[in-house]
């Protein structure tokens, strides 16, 4: 599932690619903050191949194994194994990823344990409010 604006340079091509892989890959456009969501709580892995976004630690907190663009101090995110960073997060890097965690059923039941445990503690909104009041 693939979510969010498509910048221009590339929208041809992703158009045709989303055509072609219409039975695996769907392309939502910009979603509601719940469909989103609803959409982190059914996934099993959320790649980030752009720039930052608040997007990614609401991604952690509903726990969600994660993959980043590796971008200057990030490394907060991960809190403990429920994030990769990639250093290309081009189309070979993030396929390499995928095929190694489904091979790897252990590594990304960690990464989900970390993320649901940890992430939510560190990124969830409620959590943030009740420390900001401390």
């Amino acid at each position: 599932m693939v979510f969010g604006s498509i910048a221009d340079e590339y929208r041809q091509q992703l158009t045709e690619l989303y055509e072609k892989y219409s039975d695996r890959v769907k392309y939502t456009g910009f979603l509601t903050l719940t469909e989103i969501y609803n959409l982190y709580l059914a996934a099993d892995l959320a790649v980030f191949p752009g720039s930052q976004s608040a997007l990614w630690q609401q991604a952690i907190a509903c726990g969600v194994p994660t993959a980043f663009k590796r971008w200057p101090n990030i490394d907060y995110l991960d809190v403990g194994g429920n994030a990769v960073f990639l250093e290309k997060a081009d189309c070979q890097e993030i396929k390499a990823l995928i095929e190694e965690l489904v091979s790897d059923k252990k590594k990304i039941s960690k990464m989900k344990e970390v993320a649901r445990i940890k992430g939510y503690k560190m990124f969830s909104y409620s959590e943030i409010a009740r420390k900001s009041l401390q």
